[in-house]
């Protein structure tokens, strides 16, 4: 008689059951539903599946994790580089500002604009080199490359949105 495996002698034992180990399940089974199998041996194909996957999974996470190091010792060697080019194109913007009245391409006239740069660029008093009969007051904000309005001049930008402009008088 052929000698008995020790999942064959388990197996054949009545009413034999098991807990699953795993915390969430702990659920009770009967070894003859268990699907049990000697890893000495031929996997069972649904496990060698399984392994593959896995396998697969892993390769891919430590590539990813590779790829994920790379990038990041790019940005260790190039974030002091964009944090100057940042400052130089703020310090150009800057510059830039003060001199834009001057270009051909400004489309206010000049005896009409006045120069404030903080928290706005400049007001242009529309109508003032028509003999002083201002019409309108524009508030001028000039940007350079991909320059985008600051928190306070977006508030200035809203506050003359919602007409919150009055004028005053203030006698000493």
């Amino acid at each position: 008689m052929p000698r008995q495996t020790t999942i064959e002698q388990l197996e054949s034992v009545r009413g034999l059951k098991f807990e699953c180990p795993n915390q969430q399940c702990k659920q009770i089974i009967a070894i003859k539903r268990a699907k049990l199998f000697d890893m000495r041996h031929e996997y069972p194909l649904s496990a060698v599946r399984i392994m593959k996957d896995r396998l697969q999974a892993a390769n891919e996470t430590e590539i990813e994790t590779a790829a994920r190091r790379e990038k990041l010792k790019l940005d260790k060697i190039q974030r002091p580089l964009r944090h100057e080019r940042g400052a130089h194109s703020s310090n150009l913007g800057k510059q830039s500002e003060h001199i834009v009245p001057a270009f051909v391409t400004f489309p206010y006239r000049l005896d009409e604009c006045r120069t404030v740069l903080q928290p706005i660029d400049y007001i242009v008093f529309k109508g003032l080199s028509d003999h002083g009969r201002i019409h309108a007051l524009q508030f001028i904000e000039v940007k350079t490359g991909d320059g985008v309005l600051s928190s306070t001049e977006r508030c200035v930008q809203a506050a003359v949105s919602k007409g919150a402009i009055t004028h005053r008088v203030v006698q000493k």
